[in-house]
């Protein structure tokens, strides 16, 4: 979440959404938090690896 929060490399493919914005998505911690708490979410651990 950093990544996005602290700035992306710049690309030709870059969404224009984060060029305007500085090549970030500005994130509060507790976005951050809750965004990997929704990942965490999606893992299921009985069917990785399979």
């Amino acid at each position: 979440m950093d990544y996005f929060d602290n700035g992306v490399l710049d690309a030709d493919n870059l969404d224009p959404a984060l060029k305007e914005n500085g090549n970030r998505i500005p994130l509060t911690e507790q976005e951050k938090e809750d965004l990997i708490a929704f990942m965490k979410a999606l893992s299921d651990s009985g069917f990785v690896g399979k």
